[in-house]
């Protein structure tokens, strides 16, 4: 049966036509609509043609036999030559390529789901002349993937054999119930979290982010030339199909850790896939793993004329799934990579393009707190329908809705909303999602586009330097620093954030083991109250800040009981009695050991503070001391030192 006569439509003022029940599909809700509509759900965007999303690049591009196309208030209009058709929604090669974006693939339409589509369409042709409607349920608009069941991409062809001019106002595929017309609801978007993740690997642990700002971001080109750095991008132009930008490294990449790819690029010209001149948009990433030295190449990456912000999953299941058909290797899940290059395209003819930004992250974590970002755009976007309020929760199972609500009562605001999740619930991956009800009592409910991880973090990997605020002024802070829970031996090198990447290769604050939890005290000099920690491989850190010298030249030292910066709170207080320990500092002292017996006092000069070494042996059981005036042990508990402990300390003199 040919396609034109296998589903005939009238074209009228409204066209409503039901579906035939779904293959099974793996697909989960996304959001769950007060209207029940697909495109309102599942991309938090209705395709009512209010902006150039409705009608995304591929789909354009693939429509066939069309002219003068345009989206113009509110409405997508065109001229169809015979057999012309529009294609809404694009599923990017599917199972063929890595997606990202506002894939169809990603979220299927589920016929069991989504039985009805209403289209609303005025056309030039007299009435009763026939249309056809077709469903593609692969990742290709291509006739073996066209069929009446669940689908990722929907064929309209208005004019049949005829030709005309024709304007779609809108289309809605809905529940059950839904409403035929577009309705003003909320419409929740999760911004964060995102599938571009948390941490940056290139700006935690290699120190300098892959930004683009000059040629330090790119450790070899490959068929490249006519390269320029300005303004924080790098553009440049191919000379062959096969140009790659090898990504410079300073240790091998964790891919248990680090496995989510985002790229901001622009690219100049057309759009095709073809083998040809003008052809070949789609970028990949190759990749080598510890012990190997071939490269592995992920599948295409279907990419635009314009900006594209690329957000991909690099760990897959299977984790060779993410691999080009034919490429063998044991893909990026739980391996160490050892080079990155990233391929922007592979046009025949010259491509040029502008590079913003890489990044390969971890997935976002609340350790324990996260800022969870979201907006509603029931009147565009970022602008909510009077009185709406936002509930929060956190589902361990996506697309059920269930789970535990965080939080309640929000007062939408335009444009972007914040909560600070702050903890209290179970270590674990949560999918957030959001519940919105306006003043109307419509409400609508959406998920994150990926997970947030919650509870006890991972040690932080091997190779990072993380950003401390101290909460202190001056030239220098007293820090006690405690390594924990290390995975392989290290080291820590604590300094301004300015210095201490070119400092970690000769200087230490503290060495670790692992199975055991090793302090080490240390006066770390300040840039506005930051200081930075540099750890050589994966620990916990612990930063108990005491103090700070004064930057105007007499080194005098000022208290503080801040909280601790704390990537896993450990110990806790000292059971017995206090120990006061004084000094006749400076003057030679010999260190001391302070054990637990009873309070023993040294005499002391008239120093108000001093650095001595303390020694803690044979704990029972992890903890840290406290070390104020002798006047003020009983009253003050703020931690000096943890356990198990032979350090410096500072005293402060009693009055």
């Amino acid at each position: 049966m040919s396609r034109n006569s296998r589903r005939l439509l009238l074209v009228g003022a409204v066209l409503a036509v039901a579906l035939s029940p779904a293959l099974p599909s793996h697909a989960t809700p996304n959001g769950w609509s007060s209207s029940g509509d697909y495109a309102t759900e599942e991309l938090g965007d209705p395709w009512d043609f209010s902006n150039s999303a409705d009608w995304d690049f591929q789909a354009q591009a693939e429509s066939a036999n069309i002219s003068n196309a345009v989206i113009s208030n509110g409405t997508l209009k065109f001229d169809a030559a015979p057999q012309g058709y529009v294609l809404i929604g694009s599923a990017h090669y599917g199972p063929d390529a890595l997606q990202w974006g506002s894939s169809t693939w990603l979220r299927p339409i589920v016929a069991s789901n989504y039985s009805t589509i209403v289209i609303r369409m005025r056309s030039s042709l007299p009435t009763g002349q026939p249309a056809g409607l077709d469903f593609y349920t692969c990742g290709a608009t291509i006739p073996s993937c066209d069929h009446n069941i669940g689908f990722t991409t929907l064929r309209i062809t208005p004019a049949g054999v005829n030709a005309g001019s024709f304007e779609i106002d809108y289309i809605r595929v809905l529940r059950s119930g839904g409403s035929a017309t577009p309705v003003v609801e909320p419409i929740p978007v999760v911004l964060d979290p995102d599938r571009a993740g948390g941490t940056d690997y290139a700006a935690a642990v290699r120190g300098n982010a892959w930004d683009f700002n000059g040629p330090d971001d790119v450790a070899a080109f490959e068929n490249i030339n006519n390269v320029s750095f300005s303004n924080g991008t790098m553009h440049a132009c191919n000379t062959n199909n096969d140009p790659g930008i090898v990504l410079p490294l300073s240790q091998p990449i964790d891919g248990n850790w680090y496995n989510r790819l985002s790229v901001r690029i622009f690219y100049e010209g057309g759009w095709s896939l073809a083998n040809a001149p003008g052809g070949g948009m789609n970028a990949r990433v190759l990749f080598k793993t510890a012990g190997s030295e071939s490269y592995q190449i992920s599948q295409d990456i279907v990419v635009y004329p314009g900006w594209n912000d690329i957000d991909v999953e690099l760990a897959t299941n299977p984790p060779n799934a993410m691999l080009e058909e034919g490429s063998t290797g044991p893909g990026w899940a739980g391996q160490q990579i050892t080079e990155l290059r990233f391929d922007p395209h592979e046009d025949p003819g010259v491509r040029c393009f502008t590079l913003d930004d890489i990044k390969v992250s971890t997935v976002d974590i609340a350790a324990p707190r996260f800022a969870v970002k979201f907006r509603d755009d029931a009147l565009g976007t970022g602008a909510p329908s009077g009185g709406t309020t936002a509930e929060v929760f956190l589902d361990p199972n996506r697309g059920t809705f269930g789970g535990t609500r965080v939080a309640s009562g929000i007062a939408v605001q335009g444009g972007i909303n914040t909560f600070n999740f702050n903890g209290g619930v179970a270590p674990g991956f949560y999918w957030v999602w959001i519940r919105l009800t306006d003043g109307n009592n419509r409400q609508s409910s959406a998920y994150a586009r990926a997970p947030l991880l919650v509870g006890a973090p991972a040690p932080i990997p091997g190779g990072t330097s993380t950003d401390v605020n101290s909460g202190v002024s001056g030239s220098a802070a007293l820090v006690n620093l405690t390594m924990t829970q290390a995975q392989q031996a290290g080291y820590i090198t604590a300094d301004r954030c300015d210095s201490v990447l070119s400092l970690k290769n000769t200087k230490s604050n503290g060495n670790y083991t692992p199975g055991q939890d090793i302090p080490n005290l240390g006066v770390i000099p300040l840039d506005a109250g930051h200081f930075c920690i540099y750890n050589s491989a994966a620990v916990h850190e612990i930063a108990d800040v005491q103090g700070a010298f004064s930057g105007n030249g007499n080194l005098s030292f000022s208290e503080f009981a801040p909280p601790r910066f704390d990537t896993r709170r450990t110990g806790k207080p000292g059971a017995g009695a206090i120990t006061e320990v004084q000094t006749n500092a400076p003057g030679g002292t010999p260190p001391i050991v302070a054990r637990r017996c009873a309070p023993t006092k040294i005499p002391t000069s008239n120093f108000r503070t001093a650095i001595t070494w303390l020694g803690r042996t044979s704990p029972t059981s992890q903890s840290f001391a406290s070390i104020p005036t002798a006047s003020s042990a009983s009253s003050r508990r703020h931690p000096s030192m943890s356990f198990p402990i032979s350090k410096a300390g500072l005293l402060p003199r009693a009055r």
